[in-house]
């Protein structure tokens, strides 16, 4: 079959397509809400490619898809293909060996703020992330510890460090008397990252407006540069807190036709899914399988708890972008919910849910 036929029998669903090369290899794996309108895009308008896709297309000698039902299974399984296959255009992959975390050590005197490659459990030390771009890590922590004046570059404790001539070290190195106000400053950054306390972001922006004022344009747009360093890293570790917090999920998307996709979500994985018909034979069940089926695979879970590791995160920043959306509903289901005691509550959250998504996927079968 040309490519041109197999182009004209790809349905227009959700799904993963696998472009191959001349020798069978995959050399690109793709996503798309509409598969055949995104594999006909390669082949049209081809002037308004980049150089990468004209590339791309040129070895372009074949293609495979899978289908699925969401946009969501979609973007797992492209992450779950592009991580084992490696095609040479997916150019954008993220390696997780290259994340890195934020670490505090808190324990050590005086305390050290820096990075990691590794979690090491039970270290007495806070981490945050784990963050794909190491490069803005290590000049955000730079740029905050040059802002509060704690970036000390001393190997001796009798006299002040380079950094101190600078006015970049407030001379904890040699003074012991500013120890206390470096700690706090330590506390800071954490409660930064830890989003009880905003308030660095605010000295900044003032810092940056004066600046400006003053005609200092590269110190305000260091500054401002950093700040929009900053809320990106915070927005990454808003995702890995979601993930290590929130350990099973129940989502329900109404895919059309009157149909309804049912997940339970654990951290960063689709532990279960099924399509639920809302109207035929056995719709009258509906709610009580899907209280059956939340407490057996949720009460049975052997999912452990803890900070989000290097292999996890590009799922998690899936599944939270796709939650925070408004492709579907969704609810936490805490331990509690799961107490007998609590089975009326937790019935009444599943029907909600049901009842939400049921009125869209009616909507989508009369349009």
């Amino acid at each position: 079959m040309s490519l041109n036929d197999k182009i004209k029998k790809l349905p227009s669903a959700p799904g993963v397509y696998l472009m191959k090369d001349a020798t069978g290899g995959i050399i690109y794996i793709g996503k798309s809400k509409n598969l055949k309108a995104r594999v006909q895009s390669y082949f049209h308008s081809s002037n308004q490619h980049s150089p990468k896709t004209k590339k791309l297309v040129s070895h372009l000698k074949d293609f495979e898809y899978i289908v699925t039902d969401t946009e969501i299974e979609a973007l797992l399984l492209e992450c779950k293909l592009i991580k084992k296959w490696k095609p040479i255009y997916n150019r954008l992959l993220k390696r997780h060996q290259a994340y890195t975390y934020i670490v505090i050590n808190k324990a050590r005197i005086p305390g050290r703020l820096g990075t990691a490659s590794s979690i090491y459990e039970n270290d007495n030390c806070l981490y945050f992330g784990p963050f794909s771009n190491k490069y803005k890590v290590e000049s955000v922590l730079q740029s905050l510890k040059r802002f509060l004046k704690i970036d000390c570059n001393s190997h001796s404790r009798n006299s002040p460090c380079l950094n101190y001539s600078l006015n970049f070290c407030l001379g904890h190195c040699f003074q012991s008397e500013k120890m206390p106000e470096y700690h706090h400053s330590i506390d800071r950054i954490t409660d930064l990252f830890l989003e009880k306390d905003t308030g660095i972001l605010n000295e900044m922006e003032a810092e940056m407006n004066r600046a400006a004022e003053l005609f200092d344009f590269k110190k305000a747009a260091e500054l401002r540069d950093t700040i929009a360093s900053i809320r990106s890293l915070l927005r990454k570790e808003k995702v890995a807190q979601f993930t290590k917090d929130n350990k099973n999920i129940v989502v329900m998307e109404a895919i059309g036709a009157g149909n309804i996709k049912l997940f339970f979500i654990q951290r960063n994985k689709i532990i279960f899914h099924k399509k639920i018909e809302l109207t035929g034979k056995g719709s009258e069940n509906t709610l009580p399988d899907m209280l059956e089926d939340v407490l057996h695979y949720f009460q049975n879970s052997s999912e452990p708890p803890g900070l989000v590791k290097k292999e996890e995160i590009d799922q998690s920043q899936i599944i939270y972008s796709y939650l925070k959306s408004n492709a579907c509903n969704f609810a936490l289901i805490n331990e509690p919910l799961l107490k007998p005691e609590n089975r009326k509550k937790l019935k009444k959250i599943l029907a909600d849910l049901l009842n939400k998504e049921t009125v869209k996927a009616k909507q989508q079968f009369s349009n």
